[in-house]
């Protein structure tokens, strides 16, 4: 994909189109939180979200079913990080997220505060199949996926900010276009 898309392009299968990335986020929070299984520990609905978008954000051009899967996978992961950690007691486990616009980028950052990424686990996150899960819990394939999709299909970046204690920033930079 180019830099900036062409309205009605087609990418492989998705269409890619002008998309409000706070509604799709919004749909996003609705499917995880209908969407969790009630026999795991994480109850979704617990979870404090707390959102801010800048006035000026614009709509972007993307696959949104591609941006849908990166916002849930850091979702999920995040969810899992905060009700899997025995290091530390959350009061309330939350999700702040933010939307802006900075060197013609919008970037979307999804923060929790769970238990943080140590600095060795955090270089290797996005490679595929690195996981700290046991098997029946993950593949280690969600956060590379999220990777891919932001970099080769959207020539975006992926990054995050953490250290332990301290929870996990994870920033999404996706190009604007004139």
């Amino acid at each position: 994909l180019s830099a900036c898309y062409n309205p009605g392009e087609y990418t492989r299968f998705a269409k890619v189109s002008l998309i409000n990335l706070s509604r799709l986020m919004d749909r996003t929070l609705e499917l995880a939180q209908n969407g969790y299984d009630l026999k795991k520990k994480e109850d979704f609905k617990k979870i404090r979200i707390i959102r801010t978008k800048s006035e000026d954000f614009p709509l972007v051009r993307c696959e949104p079913g591609k941006i849908q899967q990166v916002f849930f996978n850091i979702i999920k992961n995040g969810t899992e990080a905060m009700y899997e950690s025995k290091e530390i007691s959350l009061d309330q486990p939350e999700f702040d997220i933010r939307f802006f616009v900075e060197d013609r980028m919008a970037v979307i950052e999804i923060r929790d505060n769970g238990p943080g990424i140590a600095e060795d686990m955090r270089k290797r996150i996005f490679e595929p199949f690195f996981t700290t899960k046991s098997p029946d819990k993950g593949s280690g394939l969600g956060l590379s996926v999220a990777f891919f999709i932001i970099v080769e299909d959207h020539k975006g970046e992926l990054s995050v900010e953490s250290s332990p204690d301290s929870g996990a920033n994870f920033i999404i930079r996706l190009p604007l276009c004139d």
